[in-house]
């Protein structure tokens, strides 16, 4: 659904690819995105080597030449002027057998004063740590965790990023009931939601 998105917007090349984690709805095009786009690098959080779709991914970034980089909070990239923060994941303690919503890579954009916060599908414990870690800015547009469900979004977080912009990505009438409307409440609550 993503590709072809992104070529209706008259893009031809990507070089950045980040599989927030092993979620299919967050990675299940990224394979055939990276033999299209041939990006320079493919980032990775936690791994998580039974997964399938990451397996698929990793063999795919491979073929297209691109590097693998594991991205873990504190990470910071700089493209030009921008800046790339990674607030999550910690490294793991342990080696993970199964996709968590928690390991989600988070990253920030930040260009001057301005952030684009990106948050994958965290939940509370998750979220908590991010709302400790990010700093103000002066203009913030914020991707919703984790579709606006019920068990993300938490006050911590809305509160620490004060996003003048919150994207939730859901598709209309979902399955899951996404986004909810609690978190829509919070949303609205701090005045910047539409």
């Amino acid at each position: 659904m993503v590709e072809p998105a992104v070529w209706e917007a008259g893009v031809s090349r990507l070089t950045h690819v980040v599989a927030t984690h092993g979620d299919a709805d967050h990675i299940g095009g990224a394979a055939s995105m990276v033999v299209d786009f041939r990006p320079r690098e493919v980032w990775e959080g936690v791994p998580v080597p039974p997964e399938p779709l990451l397996q698929r991914l990793r063999v795919s970034a491979g073929r297209a030449g691109a590097a693998w980089r594991l991205i873990q909070r504190g990470d910071r990239i700089r493209f030009g002027e921008a800046e790339v923060i990674a607030w999550n994941p910690e490294p793991p303690a342990w080696e993970r057998q199964r996709v968590r919503n928690d390991d989600s890579v988070v990253v920030e954009v930040r260009l001057g004063d301005v952030s684009l916060l990106l948050t994958g599908d965290v939940e509370t414990s998750a979220e908590a740590v991010v709302a400790r870690l990010i700093e103000p800015a002066g203009v913030r547009v914020m991707l919703a965790p984790h579709h606006g469900s019920a068990t993300s979004s938490t006050w911590p977080l809305i509160e620490a990023a004060a996003p003048e912009v919150a994207v939730i990505s859901a598709g209309r009438g979902n399955r899951y009931g996404h986004p909810h409307a609690a978190v829509l409440d919070r949303y609205r609550s701090i005045g910047h939601a539409s």
